[in-house]
């Protein structure tokens, strides 16, 4: 994409970043409200090439940028303010360059919460089992607690890493009830999945289109919620046979599309509905799969 040198820009920055859908979706608003602007992915190779770029960011006409892994955490001591979800979760997605003041935000809560709300409709997510302890269950923990969350079961191969995160939550949510389990679903485990109102996996396991992290789904219930943040396949094993036993469904195109729309109106003011960013992520990724 060629730009003028008066075009703002706004861009995604990550390791990799050639996978990311932003600038298909972050393109489309721009030129559906005719906004000089243009969106644009930088390849950040290591720690030291960020702290490079978020400095020279501060004097450039690029006007923010969205931050996928690993730099979540990584940029936030070079920031200059943090809003309070993204200070609460530890982890900036979306970054604001207001005349030379880097301002942190994290919209993947919000965007999980609008996310889990399209998919399932308005109800209490009191019991939840989360698949994963990485930073996608980190932010996924955070946003279920405004939704009602009081039992959360963390499931992870490493049970330390899970341990880790169960700590760092209890801290801070003394009232809620959090264990954690392994990846084998025994007796005690699958009773845990079936009394869940909300099942959520936030690993990568899934993106080859062959495996499931569980090593039985016996447990699913036709009244349950079931969501898997991959997006690529569109229907992951996991949620394929949670499909065939007749839970509810979601994958990740909700997320990414929810959190993208609270960024657009950051960085730009102007706001775009959820549903817009939705169907151009949908209508790229079906014609991706045919």
């Amino acid at each position: 994409m060629s730009t003028h040198k008066s075009t703002t820009l706004l861009g995604v920055i990550g390791n990799p970043v050639k996978h990311s859908l932003s600038p298909l979706m972050h393109n489309a608003a721009i030129r559906q409200l005719g906004l000089p602007m243009a969106y644009l992915p930088f390849h950040i190779d290591t720690e030291a090439d960020l702290a490079g770029f978020l400095a020279w960011m501060k004097g450039s006409n690029l006007r923010g940028v969205n931050v996928t892994v690993p730099y979540k955490e990584a940029v936030i001591p070079h920031l200059d303010e943090l809003d309070d979800r993204a200070a609460q979760v530890g982890a900036v997605n979306t970054i604001v360059n207001e005349n030379g003041r880097l301002k942190g935000y994290n919209t993947d809560l919000p965007g999980i919460q609008v996310a889990i709300r399209d998919a399932f409709g308005e109800q209490s997510y009191e019991r939840v089992v989360v698949i994963g302890a990485g930073g996608a269950a980190k932010g996924v923990a955070h946003a279920l607690v405004d939704m009602g969350l009081s039992t959360l079961c963390i499931l992870n191969r490493n049970q330390d890493r899970a341990g880790e995160l169960s700590k760092s939550l209890q801290e801070m949510y003394p009232s809620l009830d959090i264990s954690v389990a392994g990846l084998h679903v025994d007796s005690a485990l699958k009773d845990r999945l079936a009394t869940a109102s909300l099942v959520i996996q936030t690993t990568s396991v899934g993106m080859d289109s062959l495996t499931n992290p569980l090593d039985d789904m016996s447990w699913v219930q036709t009244d349950q919620a079931v969501m898997d943040i991959i997006y690529a396949p569109l229907e992951t094993p996991f949620l394929q046979v949670a499909a065939d036993t007749g839970a509810g469904i979601a994958n990740g195109l909700g997320m990414l599309a929810a959190q993208a729309a609270v960024a657009f109106e950051h960085f730009t003011g102007e706001s775009v509905s959820f549903e817009a960013f939705y169907q151009e992520l949908l209508a790229h990724c079906t014609e991706q799969n045919r």
